[in-house]
């Protein structure tokens, strides 16, 4: 949401936004269980990603909705931090 404000183009915000989504999804959690991973690698897992990903695997394998709840939770509140971040950097001019 923040990297594509800074960028030209639409097509170069695609670009920019999938250079930084595509490596998240195979770091933290959505192709291999982060057990699996080197414990440096799970250190640093704090992306709203992670919890996405936790969350739907709570709900739709382990069938716990508490735990979906919870990371439900952690990523609406970062959405709606980078929102407020977004709103803020953004300039409105009117042509």
């Amino acid at each position: 949401m923040i990297i594509p404000r800074f960028t030209k183009s639409e097509e170069t915000g695609c670009r920019a936004a999938n250079a930084i989504v595509l490596p998240m999804m195979f770091l933290f959690g959505a192709f291999f269980q982060l057990g699996m991973m080197p414990g440096y690698l799970q250190r640093i897992s704090v992306f709203p990603l992670k919890y996405m990903d936790q969350g739907l695997r709570d709900a739709l394998v382990h069938g716990n909705m508490e735990g979906a709840c919870l990371n439900l939770a952690m990523v609406a509140t970062v959405a709606l931090a980078l929102i407020g971040v977004v709103v803020l950097i953004t300039r409105w001019e009117v042509k």
